[in-house]
């Protein structure tokens, strides 16, 4: 057996066991009762781990060095590729936030108490902040070089998280009461408007 195919092997052997054991425990996390340490696990505390996780990654565009100068007789080519490149990156950090927020789903449903119209809500919100935080960066690494770049990019990510984790925690107190309000609203309507149309055909 050769050295590629043994690796392969051992690979496959660890891979399989480690995504049962994953699936598992992320299955005891809907059906069992939660740790101790998730029950108990601050709102800002789990938004400032995702938003560590928001920094990974960040703005590829698909403009080579050597392509700088050609391209700079080309403006439109090169916002062509610059906007594609946002998309594509925007595309992935959304992608990115929705699994971590279905990987964290068990803490939001059961330790916060939210639907799953919320959750879904929250994994975009994740995504907007995540995307808006990688194109920010990404305009201070190309403006700022050396100890520059660094003296401009530290307070902006903890402006940013400071905001993500107050305004998460402001839609998890006050966005959910004017979603059910609207819901409450409109169904109590509808029911006024039947009654009312009961009350005219029995006269």
């Amino acid at each position: 057996m050769s050295d590629s195919s043994w690796i392969g092997r051992c690979g496959y052997n660890l891979l399989v066991p480690g995504l049962l054991y994953l699936v598992g425990w992320y299955t005891s996390l809907w059906t069992k009762p939660l740790p101790v340490w998730a029950t108990g696990l601050p709102l800002p505390v789990l938004t400032g781990l995702i938003d560590v996780v928001m920094l990974t990654g960040g703005v590829l565009i698909f403009v080579e060095e050597a392509d700088v100068l050609f391209l700079k007789s080309r403006p439109l080519w090169i916002r062509t590729l610059m906007r594609h490149g946002l998309y594509r990156s925007c595309l992935q950090h959304l992608g990115k936030m929705i699994l971590i927020t279905a990987l964290t789903a068990p803490l939001w449903s059961r330790v916060y108490e939210m639907s799953n119209l919320q959750i879904a809500l929250m994994a975009v919100w994740f995504g907007a902040v995540a995307s808006f935080q990688a194109i920010t960066l990404h305009m201070t690494k190309v403006r700022h070089t050396g100890w520059r770049r660094w003296i401009q990019m530290i307070p902006l990510v903890i402006s940013i998280g400071y905001m993500t984790i107050h305004a998460t925690s402001w839609m998890y107190g006050q966005t959910w009461k004017i979603i059910y309000w609207n819901r409450n609203y409109h169904a109590s309507s509808n029911y006024s408007w039947t009654d009312e149309a009961i009350d005219e055909g029995n006269v």
